[in-house]
C-alpha cells in the first residue's frame, strides 16, 4: 500500500509538470503555427522527428538495459555500470554525428533542404546532448526509481526550450535558424548540470571501458535499436515521404493533426514511465502478482485519460484549430477522424510491449515493429503519391492497426486483467456523459471554448464518482490527499 502511495504521488507530480508541459508546448504549438509560414512549419516537422529519431537510435537501448539490469541493486553498483555505458556512447555519438555532419549536405540535398544547412547543424548538437542527457535520465534515474526527478528533468530536456522561443516571438521576429540555436543553448546548459550531478553521485567518465559489458548491454539493446528504429520510422518516413513527392507544406498540414493527437499520446508515455520500474522490480523479485497489479494501475490510469482526451479532441476539432491556429489549417481536418483513433492504438500495444519486456523478450519486439516498420514504408509509397496527407493518414492508422495486433496475440495471456479494479464500464459511460453534453455546445469565441473544455473535464470527473470508476482504496487516498493539502 505505501508503494501504491508513492506511485499515486508520483503520477500526481507527472499530472503537475505535465499540465506545465502541456500548456508550454500547446503554446508553442499555436505560436509555431501562427508566425511561421505553412511551409517553414512542415520544415520544423521535418527537422523535430529528426531529432526524435536519432537521439533515440544513438542511446542503442542502453538505456533500458541499465533499468533492467541494476533496479533493485546497490548504488555502487548502478554508479560504476552507468559509467561504462555513458563513456560508450559519448564515444560512439561523437563519431556517428560527426559523420553525418560530414555528409549533411547530400542529405539535405536529397530533400530539397540545402537553404537550412545552419539549422541543421545545430539539430545535430541538440541530437548529441539529447542523447546523452536522457540516458542520464531514462537510464540512471529511472533505475533508481527516482521518478519525480526523472519526469522533471523530461521537461527541462524535452519542453522548456519552448520558453524562450515564446519570448522572442513577443520582441523580435524569429525564423528556423534562431529557433534551433535557442533550443541547443538549452539543452546544451540541462546537459551541463546533469553532468554536474553525475559527477556529485560519483560517476567517473574515465572508467576504462569494460567490453563484456558493452556487449552484454549490446546484446539486449541490439533488438532495441530495431525497435526504436521502427518506432520512430513509423512516426517519421510518412513525412520525408510525403514532403518527397508533395512538398513541406502537404507535410505541415498532416503534421499539426498528428501533433494535436500527440499532445494525448504523450500522457500514456509518462505514466508507463512511472509504472515501468515498480512493475521491473517486482517482477526481479518473483512478486508476479504485484507486477500484475501494476500492470493493471497502468493500464486504467492510461485509459482513464487517453480516451476522453481523443473523444474531446474529436468532437471540439474544428473550434480548437480555429482557436490554436486560425483558419489556415482547417484543411487538415478531413484526415482527423482517419488517425483519431492511434493514441490509443499506441497506449495499448506499449502495455503488452512492457510485458514481453520484462521477460527479455527484445528481439519479439524488434520482429514486431520491423513488421510494422516495413508495412509503413510499403502503404506509404503507395498511398501518398496519390492521396498525399489522406495516405499517409491511412498508412498510419492501418500500421498501428497492424502492430496493436500482433502484439495482442503474442502477449495477451501476460497480463490478467482485473475488471473489478479497472472498472472499464464507468470510464466508458463517462467518457460518453461528457461527450454528450459537449457535443451540444458550438463555442465560437475564445472564451467559450475555453469554458466548454473545462465543463468538459468537470462533467467527466463527475461522472468517474457517480460511475463508481475508483475503487474503496483509490478514493480513501484521494480523500487523504485533498484534506493533507487543504
Amino acid at each position: 500500500m505505501q508503494q501504491y502511495k508513492t506511485i499515486t504521488k508520483q503520477i500526481l507530480f507527472n499530472y503537475i509538470i505535465k499540465a506545465l508541459d502541456f500548456g508550454l508546448m500547446f503554446l508553442l504549438f499555436m505560436v509555431l503555427t501562427r508566425v511561421l509560414s505553412v511551409s517553414d512549419f512542415g520544415i520544423y516537422s521535418i527537422l523535430s522527428v529528426t531529432i526524435l529519431l536519432l537521439s533515440g537510435i544513438l542511446r542503442f537501448g542502453l538505456d533500458e538495459f541499465l533499468v533492467r539490469d541494476v533496479a533493485g541493486k546497490r548504488g555502487k553498483i548502478k554508479i560504476k555500470k552507468f559509467s561504462i555505458l555513458f563513456k560508450f556512447l559519448f564515444l560512439s555519438s561523437i563519431v556517428i554525428i560527426g559523420l553525418i555532419l560530414i555528409f549533411n549536405l547530400p542529405l539535405l540535398k536529397l530533400f530539397h533542404l540545402q537553404e537550412i544547412s545552419f539549422s541543421f547543424k545545430m539539430v545535430l548538437l541538440i541530437i548529441f546532448c539529447l542523447t546523452l542527457s536522457l540516458f542520464i535520465n531514462n537510464g540512471y534515474y529511472q533505475a533508481k526509481k527516482e521518478m519525480n526527478k526523472v519526469i522533471f528533468f523530461d521537461f527541462l530536456l524535452k519542453s522548456l526550450w519552448a520558453l524562450p522561443v515564446i519570448i522572442m516571438v513577443l520582441f523580435y521576429s524569429i525564423d528556423l535558424n534562431k529557433l534551433f540555436l535557442l533550443r541547443f543553448l538549452v539543452i546544451f546548459i540541462i546537459f551541463l548540470l546533469l553532468i554536474f550531478l553525475m559527477k556529485k553521485n560519483k560517476a567517473s567518465f574515465f572508467i576504462p571501458l569494460n567490453r563484456n559489458y558493452i556487449k552484454k548491454g549490446l546484446t539486449f539493446g541490439g533488438p532495441i535499436i530495431f525497435l526504436i528504429i521502427s518506432q520512430l520510422v513509423i512516426t517519421a518516413s510518412d513525412r520525408y515521404i510525403l514532403g518527397f513527392f508533395h512538398g513541406s507544406i502537404k507535410v505541415s498540414l498532416y503534421s499539426y493533426i498528428y501533433s494535436l493527437l500527440n499532445f494525448v499520446l504523450v500522457i500514456s508515455y509518462t505514466i508507463a514511465m512511472i509504472f515501468y520500474p515498480y512493475i521491473v522490480e517486482a517482477w526481479n523479485q518473483k512478486k508476479k502478482e504485484k507486477s500484475n497489479f501494476l500492470f493493471n494501475a497502468y493500464f486504467k490510469y492510461s485509459l482513464m485519460i487517453c480516451l476522453p482526451c481523443t473523444i474531446g479532441l474529436f468532437i471540439l476539432r474544428k473550434e480548437l484549430i480555429t482557436m490554436i491556429s486560425g483558419p489556415k489549417y482547417l484543411l487538415a481536418l478531413p484526415i482527423f477522424p482517419i488517425l483519431m483513433f492511434f493514441p490509443l492504438l499506441d497506449m495499448g500495444t506499449i502495455l503488452y510491449q512492457k510485458t514481453l519486456l520484462i521477460k527479455n523478450k527484445t528481439a519479439t519486439i524488434s520482429i514486431i515493429y520491423l513488421i510494422g516498420m516495413s508495412l509503413n514504408i510499403i502503404l506509404n509509397f503507395l498511398l501518398i503519391p496519390k492521396y498525399h496527407f489522406y495516405g499517409a493518414a491511412i498508412a498510419t492508422i492501418i500500421t498501428y492497426i497492424v502492430i496493436f495486433s500482433i502484439f495482442f496475440i503474442k502477449a495477451r495471456n501476460n497480463i490478467q486483467f482485473d475488471f473489478s479494479f479497472t472498472r472499464l464500464k464507468g470510464i466508458l459511460i463517462s467518457v460518453v456523459i461528457m461527450g454528450i453534453v459537449i457535443s451540444f455546445i458550438h463555442p465560437k469565441i475564445y472564451l467559450t471554448k475555453i469554458f466548454t473544455i473545462i465543463l468538459g473535464i468537470f462533467v467527466y470527473l463527475i461522472a468517474l464518482f457517480i460511475t463508481k470508476s475508483f475503487v474503496k482504496e483509490e478514493l480513501v487516498f484521494i480523500k487523504s490527499l485533498i484534506k493533507r493539502n487543504l
